[in-house]
């Protein structure tokens, strides 16, 4: 049993160390990784089977850069390299369990974001707002997955007063696990398209799948935006939202300074304000955090380069998204570079389509970078437009520099996988 008095005890019960150490003695473990290359000293280790890897051959290595203890499947009969090994009958559930149990034995208040595009940025939205009046809790990056998602959970320290979850999906039935987990009180789905859409029938069942995340047991309130079927839940769309000159008011909110003028920035901003008025911001709280906010990185990152304005919203893409950033795009001579769109199955050659017809009005030249561009690259030469295609950035590189002069708008953006912002650099 626990000894709370010789461990915990300075005089007066702090319940959050209690909770903290009792999580730590049942589980035993403090910060878990699921990759070798992140452990620390102390850490846990979840060696994930996956289609590339198996997580039980990094073994050695993770005892090495000092892990305490590794989960594994009950089949692994090697070395525990000095480590305390739990066998498992599934290390994913497991891992799972782990941050399920966690949530529903400390109950912060949780908010859970979903969406095709848009999650990450109003989740960070969301977080900087909130912590104006909360000690608030969110994960580094995406870390919406069935792995990340829960590892993200089991590392927070357990001082949060309220966590904002991003939840995403690739396949039927992701969506539900992750409800399990985290069991969100307020839900948002920031909107619904062809995005991570290759194992899906039809948009239909697209948002089927991110409607789930309102199944959750302890939801209370729930936003939807473009995209989502009727439902019960508060919509918002950018008609609830008047721009000014340096600053934006919501529905009839007082006045609130905002510099992010994009249409994707001021959509992100108004569902994270008023999942902030739902948790008990007042306008001014939410005009001091809406000083602070900035777009996260690669999601349209404006920087001028030797007279060239550079665009960088690399860091994903969707057709829903390449075209929001195409319309945004300043005055001048524009250069679309581009990486195709993935896991986009059967709505592939749809999808590039959009984007083609789209960019050949706004762009002057494209650069594109994957065989699945095919259908841009013959909207760009329909419209008279120069339009090179390439199956490697190097290429792709060198051309960009020789096209590129002063004055030039280039606008870039891809799948994450490309990495196309190493272009920029």
């Amino acid at each position: 049993m626990f000894n709370i008095e010789t461990k915990l005890f300075c005089g007066i019960f702090d319940l959050g160390c209690i909770l903290r150490f009792i999580l730590q003695e049942s589980f035993g473990m403090n910060h878990v990784a699921f990759d070798s290359r992140k452990i620390g000293q102390g850490d846990t280790f979840f060696a994930l089977k996956g289609e590339k890897a198996n997580g039980e051959y990094y073994l050695k290595d993770v005892a090495r850069r000092g892990a305490s203890a590794a989960v594994v499947s009950l089949e692994y009969d090697g070395p525990d390299f000095g480590m305390k090994l739990q066998k498992v009958d599934d290390v994913l559930w497991e891992l799972q369990e782990r941050a399920r149990k966690r949530l529903a034995n400390w109950h912060p208040r949780v908010v859970g974001i979903t969406g095709s595009v848009g999650k990450t940025t109003c989740k960070e939205f969301l977080a900087t707002l909130l912590s104006e009046k909360y000690c608030v809790g969110k994960p580094k990056g995406s870390c919406n997955s069935q792995i990340s998602l829960p590892a993200t959970i089991l590392n927070f320290s357990g001082d949060e007063e309220v966590l904002v979850l991003e939840m995403g999906m690739s396949l039927p039935g992701e969506m539900a696990r992750l409800v399990e987990i985290a069991q969100p009180d307020i839900a948002l789905v920031t909107n619904v398209g062809l995005s991570h859409a290759g194992n899906f029938e039809n948009l239909e069942a697209i948002a089927h799948e991110k409607m789930q995340i309102f199944n959750s047991s302890r939801l209370k309130r729930g936003f939807v935006g473009e995209g989502c079927p009727p439902c019960e839940w508060e919509r918002f769309s950018l008609d609830r939202i008047e721009v000014g000159e340096g600053q934006v008011r919501i529905d009839d909110s007082p006045w609130i300074p905002f510099h992010l003028m994009e249409p994707q920035f001021l959509l992100n901003f108004l569902a994270a304000a008023l999942v902030a008025r739902e948790l008990g911001l007042s306008w001014d709280e939410i005009a001091s955090g809406a000083a602070k906010l900035s777009s996260p990185p690669h999601r349209f990152q404006q920087f001028d380069l030797r007279g060239v304005t550079f665009i960088d919203d690399s860091y994903n893409a969707s057709a829903a998204s390449t075209k929001m950033a195409l319309n945004s795009l300043p005055d001048g001579r524009s250069i679309f570079v581009f990486g195709e769109m993935r896991e986009l199955g059967p709505f592939s050659e749809q999808s590039h389509k959009e984007v083609g017809e789209l960019a050949a009005q706004r762009c002057d030249v494209a650069l594109l970078l994957g065989d699945e561009c095919a259908p841009i690259e013959r909207c760009m030469r329909e419209a008279g437009k120069d339009v090179w295609r390439f199956s490697d950035r190097v290429a792709l590189a060198e051309k960009m520099h020789e096209v590129t002069s002063a004055g030039d708008v280039v606008l870039v953006k891809g799948a994450n996988s490309h990495r196309l912002w190493e272009l920029i650099k």
